[in-house]
Formats: C-alpha cells, structure tokens, sequence
C-alpha cells in the first residue's frame, strides 16, 4: 500500500511540476515573467484573453507581435487572423474555384519574396536599440511607456476604419494617410510601389487577360515598433503593419515588414502576410451606438449651422443625386442563385450573409446565391476586350449584365457559371496553326487550352466567339487584307 501510495504521490508531483512549466511557457510570449518595472508577473492571474493552446502555431516568437508586456493589461489586440494564404477560400456563392485572383486570394507567401531588399543583415533589427525618445520631434522622454503613448497616439490617426470614404456603387479611391513622420510615408509608399509591381509574377496569363491587374491601396497602417540603428536617433528602423484594399477583393489584407532608409534609399526586408479581415469590418457603416455621445446631437429648430457649410450649389446637386443614385432599383442588390439550372434565379434573401450562406437562420440547408448588383461600367466586366485578336469591344456592360462569350450562363450581373457544361466557345481551335485565321473556322470548347502560347502561338487571347461577332470579324479582315476598306 505504501509504495501504491508514493507511486501516486510521485505521479502527483510530476504533473504539477510539468503543468507549471507548461503554463509558464505558455504564457510567456504574451507575458514575460517580469512587467517593464521589473516586478514579477503572476502567472495564475485570470487573463482577459484566452492562453494559446499551441505555441508553435501561434506566432508569438515574430517579430510583428506585439502583445500586452504586463499580465493584467487592458490592451485590446486587434490583428488579423493569421490564415496561411495557401488555405485561403472563396465563399462558396464566388463559383470561381479555391484562388481566384479578381478577389483577393492568390499566392501572398510567395508575392513577399518579391518584396525583400537583398544583401540585408536579417539580424539588423534585433541588434538595433530601443531609445526613449519621442519618434517626431527626437526629444528625449522619460520612461519607455511614453515612446508606446507617442506610438498609440499616432495609429489613432492611421489606423482606422474609413467607412465614410467607401461608396459600394463606384470604385473606390483611399487618400494616404500621411504620417508626421516622414520615413513612414517613404517606406509604406515604397511597399505600395513593390506590392502592385510584383504581383504581376504570382499572375497566370488567364488572369492577366481577363481581370487586368487591379492596383491594391493602402487603406490603413500602423506602426508596431520602433529602433535606432547603432543608437543613432537619425536612423530609425520601422516594424510597420499595413492593411490593403484592393476592388472586389473579398478582403482587407494584412502585410507587416521591416523598413529604414540608408543613403535616401528605403530597404524592406521579412515581408510577411500577416492574414485577412473580412472587408464587412472595415467598409459596412456599423450600427449605432446610443452610448456614444458622438452619435448624436441636439437640433434646434431655429438653429442651423452645420459645418463645414456647402457654398456651391453644384455640390448639393451632386450630393443629392448621389443620394437618389443609391435608392435607384438599378444600384440595389438581389440574390442570384448560383445554380444557373433551377427554375428559381432570384433567392429571398435580402442581405449579403444570409444569401452567401449554405444555411438558413435555422440551420437548415438552403440554396447558395450570390450578392449582385447590375454593373455600370465596361472595366467591371470578366470579359471585357477578352479577345485581342481583333479590334472589339465585346464582353462589356449592357443595361446593367456583362457580355460573355457564347455558351456561357450569366450568374447575377457580373458572374458566371463554371459548370463544364456551359464553357466558351472560341474560334481557330487546331493547335499550331502558322497563321490566325479570322474567317473560315468553326467554335469548339478549346478556350482554355489557348492560353498556352506553345500550342497556340498565333493567338495573343483566346479568341473567344461572342454573339453577331460574324461582320465584325469580316470587317477586321476587310480593313487589313483590302485598299479600299469598305464595311458590311
């Protein structure tokens, strides 16, 4: 009985020593064991947030974290999911497949690679030094906690969400927001510069023709840290988060990286995709909060004096009929139903989540639509100038639908079926042809296999068949082959 009870004895002391190890470890890369006033930190303390379950899948040891340094801290952590771009997927009402690059989701691992200085010493950042200065004007400070304030205090003013600035019904354009730090802007500029140059590389030649690329924006940053390279305060080395917009991207993207200037040039290097928000967090006007004085005022109605006030008519035209624009039934959504052969196009549902979702409020399963709006524009188009092998404006936007090529199924406004049944039809389907025949040729389903330049070298696009093409591809070869350019 006695060696069953020091067996158990001794089991019990095991796992409390271990547990308290593994707690400790736990913790640690949210809380050091010491808080910056060098008093301990308890590790049995009730934390407002909950303990990661797996260290090494946690990126706590990065250099981008930035987590609360003392255990009972207030801090609020907002950062993005850290989703590998690999697992990225398109809501299922997207009906393009797992990585579509008109919505967002492509290689971003990769795309950073792209973005790194070379010949850079990866350590230069840890061996730089933190000074307690103010990060403007270069004042010496007091304590470490106020270069933190004075770094809070300027991501207020950049790190926030832009909700007046978006109009769901035209494309959107984010002013930068300048940072009183000069650097900053140069750096978080040259990323931007980096990012839309070099995402041509990640970019299939079917994406290219049929999307264009689409320039992302930086919608908002913030600075995570601040160091001074060999203690010289005219030398600060940035870790700097930025979040990107980009049209039709189904999210805001998150990037962090490291970034100073030597010699007027800026260097970036440990480009990381941090992950992903939903662009509902960042665009869709929240709710109204009534605790918030802010939210609302007191109107007098012998009193009016608003500011800023509007001197120019012009402009209250325009408001207005902006206004009307957004209550006019061609700018309104529906829910198409992604299955192009059922009976029923439009689904009852008249918000985005309920509509994208395979449930209903029950939990029952329902068809899956898509949230879609007529488009306005010929750019918004898929197909737009698809076929560049003769002068055409086909695949543009008529009363509110995009054209597409013959045999496809329009889903909603601006998309399409991909079922195997409703492909594209293209012309000049032999492969290695000498010579683009315009003329004398036959539709098939080879759209696809045309975008391999090895097997099609005549092509500069699929040529895509489109409805009463016929005289307008007589007329393209009249023009090139004739003197006297007569048309049909």
């Amino acid at each position: 009985m006695k060696y069953i009870f020091a067996i158990l004895l001794t089991i019990f002391i095991l796992y409390y020593l271990t547990s308290k190890y593994l707690i400790i470890k736990e913790h640690y890369c949210k809380v050091p064991p010491t808080n910056r006033q060098g008093e301990p930190n308890f590790f049995n303390t009730d934390l407002e947030f909950k303990p990661q379950s797996n260290i090494r899948n946690s990126n706590c040891d990065k250099y981008w974290k930035k987590f609360a340094t003392d255990s009972n801290s207030t801090m609020i952590l907002n950062e993005p999911v850290p989703v590998p771009s690999d697992q990225l997927r398109l809501p299922e009402t997207a009906t393009g497949g797992n990585s579509i690059y008109k919505f967002g989701l492509i290689d971003f691992k990769k795309l950073c690679t792209f973005l790194n200085n070379k010949n850079i010493d990866k350590n230069l950042y840890k061996k730089s030094i933190k000074l307690i200065i103010n990060p403007v004007t270069k004042e010496k400070l007091s304590y470490e906690y106020q270069v933190d304030f004075s770094i809070t205090e300027l991501n207020k003013n950049t790190d926030i969400k832009r909700f007046n600035e978006y109009n769901p019904v035209k494309i959107n354009t984010f002013k930068y927001i300048k940072s009183p730090i000069n650097e900053v802007n140069i750096l978080n500029k040259e990323f931007l510069k980096r990012i839309n140059k070099e995402q041509i590389k990640i970019m299939s030649q079917k994406e290219l023709i049929l999307n264009g690329k689409i320039n992302y924006q930086i919608y908002n940053y913030r600075i995570i840290d601040i160091k001074y390279i060999n203690s010289n305060k005219n030398k600060p080395i940035f870790v700097i988060q930025v979040n990107l917009f980009q049209e039709y991207n189904y999210y805001i993207n998150s990037f962090t990286y490291i970034g100073f200037i030597n010699n007027k040039n800026p260097n970036l290097y440990n480009v990381e995709f941090t992950g992903i928000e939903a662009n509902s967090n960042f665009l869709n006007t929240p709710g109204n909060d009534e605790n918030l004085p802010t939210n609302y005022f007191i109107l007098n109605k012998n009193f009016n004096d608003f500011q800023p006030r509007i001197k120019d008519v012009n402009e209250v035209i325009n408001i207005v009929d902006n206004k009307k624009k957004l209550n006019d039934l061609s700018s309104n959504y529906a829910c198409f139903n992604t299955d192009v052969d059922s009976k029923q196009t439009i689904l009852n549902y008249d918000t985005k989540t309920l509509c994208e979702s395979s449930i209903d409020h029950y939990g029952r399963p329902k068809s899956v639509g898509i949230y879609d709006k007529p488009c306005e524009e010929d750019n918004e188009c898929p197909f737009y100038k698809g076929n560049q092998n003769y002068k055409n404006n086909y695949g543009g936007c008529i009363n509110g639908k995009c054209q597409l090529p013959t045999n496809m199924k329009n889903i909603g406004y601006h998309y399409y079926s991909y079922n195997p049944n409703y492909n594209p039809l293209c012309y000049n389907c032999k492969e290695k042809n000498k010579k683009y025949n315009i003329l004398s040729t036959t539709v098939d389903e080879c759209c696809n296999k045309q975008f391999d330049k090895k097997k099609y070298p005549n092509l500069k696009t699929p040529d895509y068949s489109f409805s009463d093409d016929t005289i307008k591809r007589i007329n393209d070869y009249n023009q090139k082959n004739y003197k006297t350019n007569i048309l049909i």
